[in-house]
């Protein structure tokens, strides 16, 4: 067994020969350059000397980049190895080069979320999950900035595609510069066959959400609009089509109304149903996204408690008198959010999907609870059949997974109305969230769904899109978890022991 092995480093292909293969340290572990293709690191290396020192750089995965990069940026550097991240830590110490690299459970892209958007000039995807990684960096690169990818030789084609295929969509609006190398780099190593790094260029122009956002259309959107694949072309005509089929059978039959009887009405059936669940007297209690606060003001009618309601918007019903309650407009997951002090009960409902950094939000939440305080949080899930939002004038099942927004605002067009996509919602899934609540802290309690059952043959139909997503997924509609904030910081409990199908 080699030496590579023992210490579990084969991903970061370490030099474990001579010190002649590296030069630079006495280490046998690390090499004087990144495991980059040549002309790629000095295309890096270029662009980095612009900041003299300065440029806010992220990793994704440790290694002989990290000792390079420490160097020549300031430095935050992500590594889900134990053993690794130490031997790299002892290898900045030796050569006393400062670097912030942090040792985080995997998958560490769930990390990301707690960043705004623009925080890097540079990132480095070289680790695991890197597709994934790369879906939930693209936001936070500042306008001209560099996002590299190694291993690039393993997207294949779209005829055959490879292990990050899925990345072509994802950066499909980026400037991009792939670097092949094929015989030795400039080290005297040699990979076995063409190695290739990808350097992709955030347009200046590009809004910082704008990739995050092309996450509803890449890469499923993307593929079938694009291509026709067993006769089937998810254009104009298919949607409008699809839509007569089920105008007889709407997947919502009575979408709820917003006259203000009507939202009084829904407000108190909320009410009651958290009241059937928590005991809500003598308490401070949050609602993060109240809207117009018909819910807080049921509750302070048949409680004593005391309410505050968050929403990045303010409506004209906020000024309405209301003993109890008050109101904030505010985003509590920016990192500027106003102190709001502490809670005993936190409730967020059907508000959680339209929130961009849904991680950070749930982080304020698990912040702003007392110890032993209660989230109680209801949320539809992207993949569900009524995700779109659109169901009172779109009849079929899962049209946001189908089709693109394009195609939404023909079809709007078409009927004479204004044009617009489907409704923006986090792609977050149920083990998205899951893991979420754990990174976060929370005991989960209980986790339960409302469910549409799956149209099979609806399903057969469009298997080559629907199939993409796990059938455990594709039947849920919204999402309902009860969580406490320990008193202590033992988090033991299995977070996927209450999920119920």
């Amino acid at each position: 067994m080699g030496v590579r092995t023992l210490l579990g480093l084969n991903k970061q292909r370490a030099v474990v020969s001579n010190e002649s293969q590296n030069p630079a340290t006495n280490s046998t572990l690390f090499r004087s350059l990144p495991w980059l293709t040549d002309r790629a690191l000095d295309r890096i290396e270029d662009f980095l000397n612009n900041f003299g020192g300065r440029a806010r750089a992220l990793e994704l995965g440790a290694g002989a980049s990290t000792i390079w990069l420490a160097s020549r940026t300031q430095l935050l550097s992500f590594e889900h190895d134990p053993q690794w991240a130490g031997q790299v830590k002892a290898e900045l110490a030796q050569r006393s080069i400062s670097a912030d690299v942090q040792l985080v459970p995997r998958p560490y892209f769930y990390r990301l979320e707690e960043f705004p958007n623009a925080s890097f000039d540079f990132i480095l995807v070289d680790g695991r999950d890197r597709v994934e990684c790369i879906r939930r960096a693209r936001r936070l690169l500042a306008p001209g900035g560099l996002l590299v990818i190694d291993n690039t030789e393993r997207i294949g084609s779209k005829d055959k595609p490879g292990r990050y295929y899925e990345m072509t969509y994802l950066l499909s609006e980026w400037a991009c510069e792939h670097f092949k190398q094929v015989g030795p780099d400039r080290t005297g190593w040699e990979a076995r066959g063409p190695w290739m790094t990808s350097v992709y260029t955030r347009a200046a122009g590009t809004s910082a959400e704008a990739g995050y956002e092309q996450d509803r259309s890449d890469p499923y959107h993307e593929i079938d609009t694009t291509r026709t694949k067993g006769g089937v072309r998810y254009d104009l005509s298919l949607f409008t089509q699809l839509n007569e089929e089920y105008r007889s059978k709407p997947l919502v039959p009575r979408p709820r109304q917003y006259d203000q009887s009507s939202v009084a009405d829904h407000g108190a059936k909320r009410a009651d149903f958290l009241l059937g669940k928590h005991d809500l007297n003598g308490k401070r209690i949050l609602e993060i996204g109240c809207g117009r606060g018909e819910v807080a003001r049921a509750l302070a009618r048949k409680t004593d408690s005391e309410f505050l309601g968050v929403d990045i918007s303010e409506y004209p019903d906020w000024s309405t008198p209301s003993e109890r309650v008050s109101y904030l407009k505010a985003d509590l997951s920016a990192p500027d959010a106003p102190d709001i002090g502490k809670f005993d009960f936190v409730y967020s409902l059907a508000v959680w999907e339209h929130v961009h950094h849904p991680y950070a939000m749930i982080r304020k939440a698990y912040e702003v609870l007392k110890p032993g305080g209660i989230l109680h949080l209801y949320c539809n899930l992207y993949r569900g059949p009524k995700a779109s939002h659109r169901y009172r004038e779109i009849f079929f099942p899962w049209p946001h997974l189908l089709f693109t927004d394009e195609v939404f605002e023909q079809y709007y067009r078409s009927i004479g109305q204004r044009p617009k996509g489907a409704a923006w919602v986090n792609q977050l899934s149920v083990a998205d969230y899951v893991a979420y609540f754990s990174l976060a802290g929370f005991s989960l309690q209980n986790l339960t769904f409302s469910k549409t059952p799956i149209d099979e043959e609806f399903y057969k139909r469009f298997e080559d899109v629907l199939g993409r997503f796990p059938r455990f997924d594709l039947e849920k509609d919204f999402l309902r978890a009860i969580l406490i904030k320990p008193t202590t910081t033992d988090r033991g409990v299995n977070p996927f022991k209450f999920i119920k199908r």
